[in-house]
């Protein structure tokens, strides 16, 4: 849910030494000589990278911690059809395993939102519903965005859990009651980044502010 700034490969300290192996793994893959591994040295250095690259929160429903679930890699491109993105950094995302079971139960593939592109952000394609917790589509985009937005929300199950509606609920009423904010709150441990988001926006300033 949260923008991912991701830096090319090639910029990444604990990844420059597995640029070449992940190119020749995809290819592989493609041929069927390999398949993914959720074990092992480049499926845990992988993690650790995009677990770095997102706080530590899902990619998808911004969770965290992962008391609850499994953290793990999504194929944004599904390595099953798309076998030669199976190792491609730009195709994998820290994921827990709940969003990772909706976005398996969804055939066939279909492109909707990613959160590492350059002009996603949460603001300029959902709303938080405060009253129910639900996340709502904004009117005002064009249709084709509605429609990538729409997959996002089914693919990975963004509304499914009525426990998980709960819970951005009460979050939403449990910061309107602490304002101010005591700054020494950090915002990257809140489960949901967005609903703290939600919070600043309506009261209408910037200054009420957390630390990244």
């Amino acid at each position: 849910m949260q923008k991912i700034e991701r830096p090319p490969i090639k910029t990444i300290i604990g990844l420059i030494p597995w640029e070449e192996k992940l190119t020749t793994y995809c290819q592989e893959c493609e041929k069927g000589e390999r398949i993914w591994r959720s074990s092992g040295d480049p499926y845990n250095i992988l993690k650790k990278e995009l677990s770095i690259l997102t706080l530590g929160h899902c990619s998808f429903c911004d969770g965290y911690p992962f008391s609850m679930s499994t953290q793990t890699i999504e194929h944004y491109f599904p390595n099953a059809d798309f076998k030669e993105k199976t190792y491609e950094w730009d195709n994998l995302f820290l994921c827990c395993t709940k969003c990772q079971n909706n976005a398996n139960k969804i055939k066939p593939f279909q492109y909707t939102l990613k959160p590492d592109e350059i002009n996603y952000s949460f603001d300029a394609y959902f709303w938080l519903n405060a009253e129910n917790g639900r996340i709502e589509i904004l009117e005002n985009i064009e249709e084709e965005k509605q429609i990538k937005t729409a997959n996002f929300l089914i693919r990975y199950g963004l509304n499914d859990d009525l426990e998980v509606l709960n819970a951005r609920r009460r979050l939403y009423q449990d910061l309107i009651k602490l304002i101010p904010i005591d700054p020494k709150r950090e915002r990257s441990v809140e489960p949901n980044r967005f609903v703290i988001d939600a919070v600043i926006n309506f009261l209408g300033t910037r200054k009420i502010v957390y630390k990244r």
